[in-house]
């Protein structure tokens, strides 16, 4: 081997262990977060505001369109899916009205784009479910 090489490699093994020392030091510590996001939907921790989970169940806390929709009653009848608590848990802001309509106009993008495109009406259906399978 030559000395050129030889100086190379070393060289990158010391940028290497130098960048991924300094992101050891200076990144966060997620965990802390994770866990306390844990305790919050749990009931407990507290949440940002003092004493968030430990508010009573009432309309005031929960308003009246917080009750379950056709989406949410059929999905949890097919399935055994509690969406809004899934969501909860993903951190999301949709509810899952908005989830299951994005979810829809998005089949219907991937069915007419088949469409658009020409495909075989037999796999419209498909790339409907998967727009990118072809």
């Amino acid at each position: 081997m030559t000395m050129t090489l030889i100086i190379g490699i070393a060289a990158f093994i010391g940028v290497t262990a130098l960048v991924g020392g300094v992101a050891l030091v200076l990144r966060d510590k997620p965990g802390n977060k994770i866990e306390d996001r844990l305790d919050v939907m749990t009931g407990l921790g507290v949440g940002e505001s003092k004493g968030a989970g430990k508010k009573q169940a009432s309309v005031l806390t929960q308003p009246l369109d917080e009750s379950p929709g056709v989406f949410e009653t059929v999905l949890k009848k097919v399935t055994n899916i509690n969406l809004d608590r899934l969501l909860s848990q993903a951190d999301a802001s949709l509810t899952s009205l908005q989830f299951g309509i994005t979810c829809g106009v998005m089949a219907l993008v991937g069915a007419a784009a088949g469409l658009f495109l020409g495909l075989n009406l037999m796999l419209v259906p498909l790339n409907a479910v998967n727009p990118f399978a072809f």
